[in-house]
């Protein structure tokens, strides 16, 4: 069965969102910038130099062109 979200996730891979963004989200999860609860946060799990990692790998995978910082 589907389950809905309310607000729903949101895939980052399409996201145009500002890299300061991107990181808060990472971070300190989902509620943190108004978005699903569903999302954790992973500020207590990765360092920064690894959410970087992450966020880089995002943008080499993302559907749009360019990152805005």
């Amino acid at each position: 069965a589907r389950v809905y979200k309310n607000p729903p996730p949101f895939p980052l891979v399409y996201s145009i969102m500002p890299g300061a963004y991107v990181t808060n989200i990472i971070t300190n999860g989902g509620a943190s910038v108004g978005r699903s609860e569903v999302m954790p946060n992973f500020g207590g799990q990765l360092s920064e130099t690894q959410i970087q990692s992450v966020i880089l790998h995002l943008y080499s995978i993302r559907q749009i062109q360019t990152p805005r910082y």
